[in-house]
């Protein structure tokens, strides 16, 4: 659930409610003003559950950030694009290595990380379909990002 407030000007704060049954995190969270922006260029953020959203350089920074001790990261196919996550949320089946969870996905260009526009952003979403898998523990069915 977001709650976005809008002032004067190109500032827009944003209030995200965020409910994981854990006492000393859920509420509120990521409440800092940042630039609104029309950049055509961004990182995808999409979930193994197919829901996806853009995040700006602010974010990409942020979420860089927190994954520094813990990424993962997949290159998709023969493209440029690589799928950056937490490994720690990565687990081993006997069919191979699967991933649960959001992801980012950026553009690897000389060894620097790019952002996407909105082409190649379509272009990921076709190329995570083929790397999903269903998996399937009791009554419970969910897609995983298959690793290896």
């Amino acid at each position: 659930m977001e709650f976005k407030y809008f002032s004067k000007g190109d500032i827009q704060e944003e209030k995200l409610v965020e409910i994981k049954l854990n006492p000393l995190t859920d509420g509120f969270v990521n409440n800092s003003p940042h630039k609104v922006t029309d950049d055509k260029y961004n990182a995808l953020i999409i979930g193994t559950n197919g829901d996806s959203r853009k995040a700006d350089s602010e974010e990409i920074c942020i979420i860089l950030e927190r994954l520094k001790n813990c990424a993962g990261s997949l290159m998709l196919g023969d493209s440029d694009y690589i799928v950056l996550f937490n490994d720690e949320k990565a687990f081993d089946l006997e069919e191979g290595r699967f991933f649960v969870g959001s992801m980012m996905v950026m553009k690897m260009n000389d060894e620097k990380l790019c952002p996407l526009s909105d082409d190649e952003i379509s272009e990921v979403k076709e190329l995570l379909q083929d790397r999903m898998a269903i998996l399937i523990s009791g009554d419970h069915q969910f897609s995983a990002l298959t690793l290896s």
